[in-house]
């Protein structure tokens, strides 16, 4: 699991999110609806799109651009970029880095003592 930082792309503080998993099979990074309210955005204000979890359960989800910055496992910040993600209709689901404009960028290597992560 990976802490990361992120905020609404352009403008307002960070907010600090804790224990994202990792997640070669899913889509798009994937955010509970209390992130976006954290974050002040406007839920519905982002693009709708409907993602499936693995037992092909169907929920909505809004897209947002935000800025992400992910800490190493000594709490180091990797420069900030810019991500498209997707924040739930409720807080019932896991908090999830995806492939589209994260894992696609990034190597992750996990090591005995933690982990290591740099942007390509």
């Amino acid at each position: 699991m990976i802490d990361v930082r992120i905020k609404p792309a352009g403008i307002g503080s960070w907010y600090l999110a804790k224990g994202l998993v990792v997640d070669t099979g899913a889509g798009i990074t994937l955010f509970p609806k209390a992130v976006a309210v954290a974050l002040g955005l406007s839920l519905k204000t982002g693009q709708q799109i409907t993602l499936s979890d693995v037992s092909g359960t169907s929920m909505s989800a809004w897209c947002h651009r935000i800025e992400i910055q992910f800490l190493d496992a000594d709490g180091k910040a990797t420069p900030a970029i810019s991500i498209l993600a997707a924040f739930a209709e409720t807080d019932e689901v896991p908090t999830l880095l995806g492939r589209k404009d994260v894992l696609e960028l990034l190597d992750i290597v996990f090591q005995d003592d933690g982990f290591r992560i740099s942007i390509r």
